[in-house]
């Protein structure tokens, strides 16, 4: 999915939906008041009308939005605009991007943080916007024999109100798109089943990540190994297993030499489902 960041007047941006928020107090202002105004002011209309509605999660799609460059207008509730927070934020562009995977519309552009986000700069909304975006979007579809044929969004144009912002923005989209890498990786790997996604498989997972970064290494203990390191504790939950059990370590060596490590100790979800908890 692509993240282009636009800049430039709201009503007159093409898009085949515009993504606003609709706040509490019921008025527009900055780009959801640039394009009410400039489709006549139909959108006031349907938020004073009740007809949208500022309650998280709901959303109303207005099909057609004469006067606008915007094809169609997606009207997103938002609850109070003093407390439109991150979580705020990550709900109402999950709430854009399940609405819209309902019609055909392949491309939009969400103004939902372009008038700013209570203590969050531009680079992490855009950040936020990816993730809750792809996290919306996410199914495990490898197992089906079937999967949907309904179109997909496949371009969210996330829209900024300052120029000399746009490299922040551009950088918020390219770590959210790390982020998202590896969320969707761990939530794959969850997903399959133990017949499936053994300590083995999982190890092999690793190894394959690490031949994709160069500053990533990784190394799988055997059973043998541990047993010679007197890891007695890990070996004795897979004692009564088939499957024999692995240990992976995974480096990073980017940082600056200077930096002390951080170590991270995680639980492998294989045939133990206990570990989705943790």
């Amino acid at each position: 999915m692509e993240f282009p960041v636009r800049t430039g007047a709201p009503a007159s941006q093409k898009t085949a939906c515009a993504i606003l928020p609709v706040f509490e107090d019921r008025r527009f202002k900055g780009a959801p008041q640039e394009i009410n105004v400039a489709c006549g002011g139909l959108l006031g209309q349907l938020v004073r009308a009740g007809d949208a509605s500022a309650k998280p999660g709901k959303a109303l799609l207005v099909p057609k939005t004469q006067g606008a460059a915007a094809a169609r207008v997606l009207l997103v509730g938002c609850g109070k605009e003093a407390e439109f927070d991150a979580k705020a934020l990550a709900r109402a562009v999950t709430t854009a991007v399940d609405a819209l995977s309902k019609t055909g519309v392949r491309e939009a552009t969400t103004y939902l943080a372009h008038g700013g986000v209570k203590e969050l700069d531009v680079h992490y909304a855009a950040r936020l916007t990816v993730e809750a975006a792809h996290t919306s979007l996410y199914r495990f579809d490898e197992l089906k024999s079937r999967t949907s044929d309904r179109v997909k969004l496949s371009r969210l144009r996330i829209a900024i109100n300052d120029r000399g912002q746009a490299k922040e923005a551009r950088l918020g989209v390219t770590h959210g798109r790390a982020i998202v890498t590896g969320m969707n990786l761990a939530r794959d790997l969850g997903n399959r089943p133990p017949n499936l996604c053994t300590p083995s498989h999982l190890a092999e997972e690793a190894r394959a990540v690490a031949k994709r970064y160069r500053n990533l290494e990784t190394k799988v203990l055997s059973e043998r190994d541990m047993k010679r390191l007197g890891m007695g504790a890990i070996l004795s939950v897979t004692h009564g297993a088939e499957e024999p059990a692995r240990l992976i370590v995974m480096e990073y060596r980017g940082a600056d030499a200077n930096s002390a490590p951080v170590a991270i100790c995680g639980k492998g979800i294989t045939f133990d489902t206990g570990g989705i908890s943790l």
